[in-house]
């Protein structure tokens, strides 16, 4: 889910290959312990097959979950997925901190976020933490505990740019997990697995490995390019 906040208005695509139109899409405000507030959510809908979808009159600013859910296009074989899957990203929203991209990377991060957050520490080190053990566990270059350089800002469509080798890694892992028959099922494994310690060395493992085998395959990732 790639979008643009800004202090009225919030607007982007979805990032799961594209979401599908219709695929609902969440803005919500966190609380102390890093949960959704309901009385600080605005709701919208991706409007086109490129995954658009857009927010208007944005009242607040803060740390911020962002939510995308439904059909998307599967980008290793290049075609609709039946399986229905839902992505989170946790960012700070403000003036100064106006863009987040919502994929498996931010979903990750988003769940071992919360735990970092219900274990004492504050949102920011949590977040800052977080980056840390992203950028060790998956080789990423250019994130960082900077604010500005968290793993929401990763994108697995854009070839080019600052964060073009972390984004071909992020196309390649998202891509690998879809060969090794991953869905929503497998996504809340992984996803359980790494919030409690930032590794897959649990119920994850096993997939986590089949993961990286097929990430070692000659020509995926140009295949995935390519779709």
């Amino acid at each position: 889910l790639a979008l643009t906040l800004s202090a009225c208005n919030l607007s982007g695509t979805g990032e799961k290959g594209p979401f599908k139109t219709s695929s609902n899409v969440s803005l919500s405000k966190l609380n102390a312990q890093a949960n959704p507030i309901a009385s600080k959510t605005l709701k919208s809908r991706v409007y086109s097959n490129n995954g658009a979808y857009s927010f208007d009159s944005i009242k607040w600013s803060g740390w911020a979950q962002l939510q995308v859910s439904g059909q998307y296009f599967n980008e290793f074989t290049a075609s609709t997925s039946a399986d229905v899957i839902t992505l989170d990203a946790i960012t700070k929203k403000d003036r100064s901190f106006d863009s987040a991209n919502v994929h498996i990377f931010s979903h990750l991060a988003a769940a071992r976020i919360r735990q970092h957050v219900a274990s004492g520490q504050s949102h920011l080190s949590a977040w800052e933490n977080t980056q840390t053990e992203m950028k060790q566990l998956f080789g990423l270059k250019n994130v960082s505990r900077n604010i500005h350089n968290g793993v929401e800002q990763l994108s697995l469509l854009r070839g080019s740019g600052r964060y073009r080798k972390d984004n071909a890694n992020l196309l390649l892992f998202t891509g690998s997990f879809l060969a090794a028959g991953g869905d929503s099922a497998s996504l809340a494994l992984l996803t359980t697995d790494f919030a409690d310690d930032g590794q897959f060395n649990g119920a994850g493992k096993s997939l986590f490995n089949s993961i990286a085998v097929m990430g070692a395959t000659d020509g995926l990732l140009g295949n995935l390019s390519s779709n």
